[in-house]
């Protein structure tokens, strides 16, 4: 048969091929992206044991402990910020890929500009991805998982908002207003100066001989003394909070309240030799006399603490403080 004749013939079939190979070419060009390049998402929670948030200036290290979530290894953290966490990390998916035109330049502004999030269970890590939230032909958040190729759109189903803005950045975002002080069974010894009347200055000893009092200005050991007060003392220490940080103060306020004198500096220490402190200092106020005459020149309701080698500055409340602002004299047996 003539090739013409053939051509005009079955030009019908040779025009279906066609759009059939077209088609079955570009589903197989869409099918070779590797599934685990959209696999962000952490199946089961129950074994993260710890979460690196970074940018190229900050880095925010959380990691589960015996007494819960801490953050950067210093501070208790809120534990509905770490739920929540946990359950965005359980729902990334991934979208579309990046379009051709912008997806190069787009890889390298995530790898540069993005959010890095790293997630381990023990020594490993089990998912390693950035984030970027981008305007660009209304993207939104676009992600990169760890020696991927190809980068895509990252979603949580019902959420509509950026999800890159829910992998927060800011350490006063995740911390809690809990002073992370040991548990009774770990502490060692708690000694109690106080700068003003040092004679009335103490330290608490436990051991398994029980607890010991001592006057530490007259290293006296203390025969008698009210072992339920003491009780009640250690109690209260080990479940402290706070009403405010004030992290955000200038250099020049918080020299002005480190570089005061403390009213009272408590060094716990523990059964593994490490040492916290806790200072509390009065907050000055513009001098005044009370309803009975007197002058009144600190807050009354109010009183700053530093811990953890001052990197906790905050303002808390005697009320909540008030069980552990004791003297010598607090645990004298009364007759």
């Amino acid at each position: 048969m003539p090739v013409k004749v053939f051509i005009r013939k079955y030009l019908w079939l040779v025009i279906l091929i066609g759009i059939a190979l077209y088609f079955y070419l570009s589903r197989f060009s869409s099918g070779t992206i590797n599934p685990s390049y959209r696999d962000f998402a952490v199946s089961d929670t129950s074994g993260v044991t710890s979460i690196t948030i970074s940018n190229d200036s900050l880095e925010l290290f959380i990691n589960r402990t015996d007494k819960g979530w801490m953050l950067n290894n210093s501070f208790s953290t809120r534990s509905d910020a770490v739920r929540f966490l946990l359950n965005v990390i359980t729902r990334l998916e991934a979208g579309s890929p990046l379009p051709h035109v912008v997806a190069d330049s787009l890889k390298s502004e995530i790898k540069t500009k993005g959010v890095k999030v790293e997630i381990y269970e023990g020594n490993k890590i089990v998912k390693s991805y950035s984030l970027l939230s981008t305007k660009k032909l209304s993207l939104g958040t676009i992600g990169l998982l760890n020696n991927s190729k190809v980068a895509f759109t990252l979603q949580i189903p019902t959420y509509r908002g950026d999800v890159a803005s829910l992998f927060v950045l800011d350490p006063d975002y995740w911390k809690s207003n809990k002073l992370f002080i040991a548990d009774i069974n770990q502490i060692a010894s708690i000694d109690v100066e106080i700068p003003n009347k040092p004679e009335k200055s103490f330290t608490i000893s436990i051991d398994d001989g029980g607890i010991r009092l001592k006057a530490s200005y007259f290293d006296k050991e203390i025969e008698r003394f009210d072992t339920l007060a003491v009780g009640k003392f250690i109690v209260g220490l080990t479940g402290l909070t706070f009403e405010k940080f004030i992290s955000k103060a200038s250099k020049e306020e918080r020299a002005a309240i480190l570089l005061s004198q403390p009213d009272q500096i408590f060094t716990i220490t523990l059964i593994n030799k490490q040492k916290l402190v806790l200072k509390t200092y009065p907050i000055p106020v513009d001098e005044y006399r009370d309803e009975f005459g007197r002058t009144v020149k600190f807050d009354l309701n109010r009183l700053y603490i530093s811990f953890n080698n001052d990197a906790i500055i905050a303002v808390a409340t005697y009320m909540v403080f008030d069980p552990v602002l004791k003297d010598l004299s607090s645990f004298r047996v009364k007759n």
